[in-house]
């Protein structure tokens, strides 16, 4: 079966709807709906809004990068119409997407094979946040790409390892010794609007939901081991999506469940309403009705898709950035919630690259998964407090941010103290922003030798 290449374009959203007050110039896009230049992807600036019924943003600003392909394009279609957070409706279409195509779209890091199962848990306050408005516009187009799968897969309920085992067991026994011909369709996305309810049922003595979501995420063999009806199950693809607000998370995420891996199987993305819309109507049928048609040839291929590789573009960001996916302990102890970077840095990659109809990753597929790890990083800094959600204080630090986005080839630190600080700054505050940029992973470092036997450090950011 061929499909056609529907690697979307930037549209006119004036064409869209016609309002001055939701919809600014193509330039001014980043504004309304909340993503970022490469100079403000540092975490927590704060993004301010044009229009006249939109609101300050108080949490991280999700970079620009991210924001692209089809889930990009849904979006940034919907964002106009919608009091949602446009990254809650990214991250829970690239959620759903991810389940509706089944495990056979897979790769492997090491000998361990991956597929494009994603956990994903939205952070956001009561009614401000909008996290269900999120998700009704995410799941919106999945209504009708793939109606069966919407009806029949996506669940709720989830209070026990035993009850999640059953939803995808194998072919079996009942305790009455009959027949149990098991579950045929084994995806399984699991919708949890009160994800506070599901931190409370693991906090049970005796129960086994934490071991069995973690062994589910890692696609190993899950079984009960009940003696009268033991259950098994194999080759299923469960996936996640929960709602949670910031007091529940720091209530209800124990130590333990921050340390042993269950916390970082999933991506925590903060979410708050960017606007007021008194009048709000769901975006014309005929806006949506394309993005429906390319979600449904995307699902088709992502269930034929086979195995995902990176070409050398991909290759080359993955090895400047990998050496940076290790969390190191921080001020707002999160690093055990961050530890867990490279393979959902590239399970999101992979469908980035599905969407766009490909089993091959490319650069540009990696730079949005990575933005939006970014962002579920400053999205814990900002809800526990510490580093990753604080603003970029360090004037010396800004302003070497800036100047190294704009340098192609990078700066030197000669460069740095002469032409971009015009020789204010000490050896040591330029060491200091320096240390800042490299350890929050904004910046990097290479050696390089010169002609007289010496060497030199080139400046880079991570793009």
């Amino acid at each position: 079966m061929t499909f056609p290449n529907h690697t979307p374009t930037a549209k006119n959203l004036s064409e869209e709807k016609k309002s001055s007050d939701t919809i600014l110039s193509a330039s001014n896009n980043r504004q309304n709906f909340g993503v970022s230049t490469p100079a403000e992807i540092v975490p927590g600036l704060i993004c301010s809004f044009n229009s006249s019924n939109s609101l300050i943003r108080k949490g991280p600003v999700l970079g620009e990068e991210a924001f692209y392909g089809l889930a990009g394009e849904y979006a940034r279609i919907n964002a106009p119409y919608s009091e949602a957070d446009p990254v809650g409706v990214l991250v829970q279409f690239c959620g759903l997407f991810g389940n509706a195509i089944g495990r056979s779209a897979h790769f492997y890091l090491g000998n361990d094979r991956h597929s494009a199962v994603l956990y994903t848990a939205l952070i956001g306050k009561t009614s401000i946040g909008k996290k269900g408005t999120a998700y009704s516009d995410a799941k919106r187009p999945f209504l009708v790409a793939d109606p069966e799968w919407a009806k029949m897969n996506i669940k709720t309920g989830l209070s026990s390892g035993e009850g999640l085992i059953h939803q995808v067991r194998d072919p079996g026994k009942t305790s009455q010794g009959e027949d149990d011909p098991g579950v045929t369709d084994k995806r399984i996305l699991v919708y949890q609007s009160e994800f506070s309810s599901v931190l409370r049922n693991i906090d049970r003595t005796g129960n086994t939901l934490s071991e069995t979501m973690r062994d589910a995420w890692d696609g190993l063999t899950l079984q009960t081991m009940t003696k009268n009806s033991p259950e098994m199950a194999t080759n299923y693809h469960i996936s996640v999506i929960g709602h949670i607000t910031p007091k529940a998370l720091k209530k209800r995420l124990n130590f333990d469940e921050k340390e042993n891996g269950f916390g970082n199987r999933f991506f925590w993305i903060y979410v708050e309403s960017p606007k007021d819309i008194p009048d709000a109507e769901r975006a014309p049928d005929e806006l949506i009705q394309p993005i429906i048609d390319k979600l449904k040839t995307a699902i088709q291929y992502g269930k034929e898709a086979g195995e995902i590789e990176l070409d050398e573009e991909a290759k080359k960001f993955w090895r400047v950035i990998y050496p940076t996916l290790r969390a190191d302990e921080d001020e707002d102890g999160c690093a055990e919630l961050k530890n867990r970077a490279k393979p959902q840095i590239r399970r999101l990659a992979a469908v980035y690259a599905l969407l766009d109809l490909s089993n091959i990753v490319r650069l540009e597929h990696l730079r949005a998964a990575y933005a939006i790890w970014r962002y579920s990083e400053a999205s814990l800094g900002f809800v526990f407090g510490g580093p990753s959600g604080c603003l970029m204080t360090d004037p010396y630090a800004v302003k070497i941010y800036e100047a190294l986005n704009k340098a192609q080839d990078g700066l030197t630190r000669t460069q740095i103290s002469r032409d971009v600080l015009r020789g204010n700054g000490a050896k040591e505050e330029i060491t200091a922003a320096l240390y800042f940029l490299e350890t929050k992973k904004l910046s990097y470092v290479e050696k390089k030798n010169m002609t007289n036997g010496k060497s030199c450090e080139i400046w880079r950011n991570i793009r």
